[in-house]
């Protein structure tokens, strides 16, 4: 984007610019320099980063030392959207955290800890007395687990599941009962 400080006027591209001078041959590229020396600066923007619940709004330009300015602003998106914006983020989180690796030992699908119990069960046999067995860990290493290795990864994994879904009821009535999407923000960081 461009602007001409003196007559007040913005353009957009160099589409725009080449038909304010329709009788001059510009170059196949224009560049800054030539844009400027026809009265058009490029307007520098200040970008702010929008967060999940807010929208980037952008000033109006306006001329600092010289140079044509946009500043951005963050607007907070309303007061219902918020809240559905946070319920499913902390959705998301919880399903998250159920289903990370307990030790490095995969549990994130029903068939991990149905392997992990039985495993448990037939241990005696699968270990052929040796008191370990050997798995496959989630990052692919091998690793020799103990019985109890195997029913700490299951106890943990009930354990975390029971947590996250505690603390996603106690988020989500925050959420339910939040006035601002201040407020909001804040529970789901």
């Amino acid at each position: 984007m461009y602007y001409n400080i003196e007559e007040n006027k913005k353009i957009n591209n160099n589409i725009e610019f080449r038909e304010l001078f329709p009788n001059i041959v510009f170059p196949k590229i224009l560049t800054d320099g030539i844009m400027e020396e026809y009265g058009y600066k490029k307007v520098i923007v200040n970008q702010v980063t929008s967060t999940l619940l807010t929208t980037v709004v952008d000033s109006e330009i306006e001329v600092i030392d010289g140079i044509p300015t946009i500043n951005q602003s963050l607007v907070y998106k309303p007061i219902y959207e918020c809240k559905e914006i946070a319920l499913g983020t902390i959705k998301t989180k919880r399903e998250e955290s159920i289903i990370e690796p307990i030790n490095n030992i995969q549990v994130s699908t029903l068939q991990d800890r149905e392997n992990i119990q039985g495993s448990i069960d037939y241990f005696d046999i699968l270990s052929q007395g040796k008191g370990v067995i050997t798995w496959t860990m989630n990052d692919n290493t091998e690793q020799e687990l103990s019985l109890e290795d195997l029913k700490d990864a299951l106890d943990d994994y009930i354990i975390r599941k029971a947590q996250s879904f505690v603390e996603y009821q106690t988020k989500k009535q925050l959420i339910e009962n939040a006035t601002t999407a201040e407020e909001i923000e804040s529970i789901i960081l």
